[in-house]
């Protein structure tokens, strides 16, 4: 057996996740706030980063779900996906508490396992 390996998958990968942040090409899941404010996403970016998602979206046959986000502002929920898709987000002082907050109550894979990967 032998190995190919793509030297340059990791960074494609993080290019095309950003390239979906800019265009509503393939969105399959739309998330609204308590602000009324709307997100067009990816269940498959969604599902990837986040226990929560990955569950909700599973076990939910619909093709363009919509889904309610309780007691959460957009502004939140716009970090929360800069993160996923990005992985990383600038977050305001004030703000850190609430998003990490959504972080944990989202199930966000890798924010969970220490707090040392937030830069203050």
């Amino acid at each position: 057996m032998t190995t190919i390996v793509c030297p340059s998958f990791e960074q494609r990968a993080k290019n095309a996740f950003r390239d979906l942040t800019h265009t509503r090409d393939f969105v399959d899941v739309t998330l609204v706030c308590e602000d009324n404010q709307q997100f067009k996403a990816h269940k498959v970016i969604l599902g990837s980063g986040s226990s929560f998602f990955r569950e909700i979206l599973g076990s939910n046959p619909h093709p363009h779900p919509l889904i309610f986000m309780r007691g959460v502002d957009s502004v939140s929920l716009a970090a929360v996906l800069k993160l996923m898709y990005l992985g990383e987000v600038e977050v305001m002082r004030e703000s850190l508490e609430k998003f990490i907050n959504l972080a944990k109550e989202l199930q966000l894979e890798g924010l969970q396992e220490s707090e040392h990967h937030i830069v203050r």
